[in-house]
């Protein structure tokens, strides 16, 4: 996947990560978050050129347009790592294309399977590695629109 979208920028030591590996792969990583409070190594080091930080509240009902249309790009691994995952995905998981990965943090923490499980099953959403990632405790699960 070349492009990702990502939902919760905090310090943005994750961000810095992701737009690397787009950059890797010629692609583009658009992350968000209610206030900007990138470290100022991680400023430092950012590459405008494929990260793209954007300034927005997510929380608004119906979605922002602006996360929206980053979310509509071909080719995109969406991470929701921000302040209310349950939200967030049965928000936005409809925005994303077929083929598409969404990633959440947090698992059993903040979200849990119930939180999202219809909207994930109503838009076409299958878990990806989901006995692995339970065994190894991952704090991450993902699913592959269909």
């Amino acid at each position: 996947l070349a492009n990702m979208t990502e939902f919760g920028t905090a310090g943005g030591a994750t961000s810095l990560h992701l737009g690397m590996m787009c950059r890797l792969r010629r692609g583009k990583l658009i992350t968000f978050d209610f206030h900007e409070t990138r470290w100022g190594v991680v400023r430092q080091a950012w590459i405008p050129e494929n990260m793209e930080f954007q300034e927005q509240n997510l929380l608004i009902p119906n979605g922002n347009p602006v996360a929206i249309r980053a979310l509509q790009r071909e080719n995109l691994m969406a991470f929701m790592d921000n302040g209310d995952k349950k939200r967030e995905i049965n928000t936005y998981a409809k925005y994303l294309p077929s083929g598409s990965i969404l990633v959440t943090h947090d698992w059993n923490s903040e979200v849990r399977e119930s939180d999202s499980a219809k909207t994930l099953e109503q838009e076409h959403f299958v878990p990806l590695f989901p006995n692995f990632a339970e065994k190894i405790g991952a704090f991450t699960r993902a699913w592959r629109k269909l």
